[in-house]
């Protein structure tokens, strides 16, 4: 849960909380996070964690 309600500063989130962006944006919203996701074991760039420190979850807030 901290993943989807910590903010994020990967280029689709502006800033915005991954949960933010799905409930906002409805199913696009969803299908965006979802392809997000995706890119993530893949290897591809903007996956999550992309180019951070901070343990690779990419989002400011920490538990």
């Amino acid at each position: 849960m901290t993943w989807l309600k910590g903010t994020h500063c990967g280029e689709i989130f502006g800033g915005q909380a991954a949960i933010e962006l799905m409930v906002e944006g409805g199913l696009d919203g969803i299908l965006n996070v979802r392809r997000y996701l995706d890119t993530w074991p893949s290897g591809r760039p903007g996956g999550p964690g992309e180019g951070k420190t901070d343990g690779g979850i990419g989002h400011k807030s920490r538990l």
